[in-house]
């Protein structure tokens, strides 16, 4: 299936009308959605949606989907993100005909009269042809995960085994099957696990910090204030009780013939720990950025890095643009043009 020739010049000649008001089609996309498929909801996290993140994601998504319309391997990236987010929280083929049929009214709601019959059913065609693009790579991720060792599809009852303090507002969860299945996992570190609880409404991402081979999954989570999940994890989900976990997914990955330097800030040390986990992977170099030591999770496995530096901003009293230089060199410094 290929999109016509008709289709590809209308939908590159209106992308410019389209571009200043995408950010009110798709805040009226949302609400629209929403008030009438209240049951899409539970794929979509508030606090995005009430700060305008979504909505604004969005908007740059259709933009640059219209403004690629002829060139659609340049968007090759965007999608992989998309369909590993989207398998993650189980989006299946038949949510997609609520999503074009909310999009193209709000389309028609923002540009009333704009909307000839011939360019509406360009950019609906469009649209349809990228919701068969995701579909089609969202089962293939679907049945790779299902496939490896370990592998399911769908949500599966996982308990909480094990919770340790990292830092004063991160723990380390341990999650195994609640069947008592022992078989290990396999993924690709980088990926990350999804989370679904009953109280909360959105599931949530969090990378996997276990290494592969294991028969349990761990990732480490920060209390967020007003974080419905993070706040359900730390506060409310004890040992023995359980949550719905979907299967590994995510495109995040390195070249591991190249030597590395992981650069780190705050919680987003989980990649790179998941990294470091790689025995493929040569890390040359470690640097780290947060508050204190006393908040810097996984400090202990960071140090074991051949060549780390940390920086610590409070008190630090420096420029923030100094500290970013410092950061560059303490990258670089001693790693040859082969470094990543």
């Amino acid at each position: 299936m290929s999109l016509s020739k008709q289709t590809i010049e209308l939908v590159k000649a209106t992308a410019g009308v389209v571009a200043p008001v995408a950010g009110e089609i798709t805040t009226r996309f949302y609400k629209n959605m929403f008030a009438a498929n209240p049951e899409v909801l539970s794929f979509f996290n508030k606090t995005n949606q009430s700060k305008g993140g979504q909505p604004e994601a969005l908007s740059h998504a259709v933009v640059a989907y219209a403004q690629n319309i002829e060139n659609l391997g340049a968007l090759g990236p965007a999608v992989e993100l998309i369909a590993a987010k989207h398998c993650g929280l189980q989006v299946l083929p038949h949510h997609y005909p609520i999503v074009e049929k909310h999009f193209m009214g709000a389309v028609g709601e923002v540009l009333g009269d704009a909307v000839t019959p011939e360019i509406g059913g360009a950019w609906s065609e469009a649209l349809h042809f990228l919701s068969n693009i995701l579909i089609t790579r969202e089962e293939e991720l679907y049945k790779d995960a299902e496939e490896r060792e370990g592998g399911w599809r769908g949500w599966q009852s996982f308990s909480l085994t094990d919770r340790s303090a990292l830092t004063a507002n991160t723990a380390l969860f341990t999650f195994e099957r609640s069947d008592g299945n022992k078989t290990p996992f396999a993924f690709t570190p980088g990926q990350f696990l999804t989370l679904r609880a009953k109280g909360v409404s959105a599931p949530r991402h969090y990378t996997i910090v276990s290494s592969p081979g294991e028969s349990f999954l761990q990732c480490a989570v920060k209390l967020v204030n007003d974080g419905a999940m993070s706040t359900l994890l730390h506060r409310d989900l004890a040992v023995g009780n359980a949550v719905e976990v979907s299967p590994p997914f995510g495109g995040f990955a390195v070249d591991t013939e190249k030597d590395a330097v992981l650069i780190s800030a705050g919680i987003g040390v989980t990649p790179v720990v998941a990294l470091q986990n790689m025995k493929e992977l040569c890390v040359k170099r470690v640097v780290h950025v947060d508050k204190t030591p006393d908040s810097h999770a996984f400090l202990d496995i960071q140090n074991k890095a051949p060549s780390h530096r940390f920086f610590y901003t409070q008190g630090a009293g420096e420029p923030f643009y100094y500290l970013v230089n410092e950061i560059a060199s303490a990258a670089t410094n001693g790693i040859d043009g082969d470094a990543a």
